[in-house]
């Protein structure tokens, strides 16, 4: 059997616009559509997997950090930096988008004094990371 390629990850969203509009503004990607009745989608001008803002009139807003019978994330997108110049850079970029610095964080290195991540939560809840790998 062949591999399979990751085409595309899909984020529900009350607001298709607003989230396909702020994934492409954070990442500096492009937008490829948007029918505000269904789905929009992003990809990144260098290729590989896109992502699709999927239209959920229902969608509860998930809790971070996750805690027993809320709603919880199912998944969240991770985004890799190269330092900790880049990674001020780039939360306050997130920051002017739109997004939300997350109230608890779990990426603080005591040892170092410094964060090898920081989550974020878009303008629907979703939390993502940018990271240190």
């Amino acid at each position: 059997m062949k591999p399979y390629v990751l085409d595309a990850v899909v984020l529900d969203s009350p607001d298709v616009r607003l989230l396909t509009e702020f994934y492409a503004k954070l990442l500096n990607w492009n937008i490829d559509f948007i029918n505000e009745k269904t789905v929009g989608r992003v990809s990144s001008p260098n290729g590989g997997c896109r992502i699709l803002i999927q239209l959920n009139e229902i969608y509860d807003r998930p809790n971070w950090p996750e805690q027993r019978l809320f709603q919880q994330q199912q998944a969240h997108l991770d985004f890799e930096v190269s330092s900790q110049i880049e990674m001020k850079t780039a939360v306050q970029h997130a920051l002017d988008c739109g997004a939300m610095i997350a109230e608890v964080q779990f990426g603080h290195n005591d040892e170092k004094g410094t964060d090898d991540w920081i989550t974020l939560i878009d303008p629907v809840g979703h939390p993502f990371c940018f990271v240190i790998w």
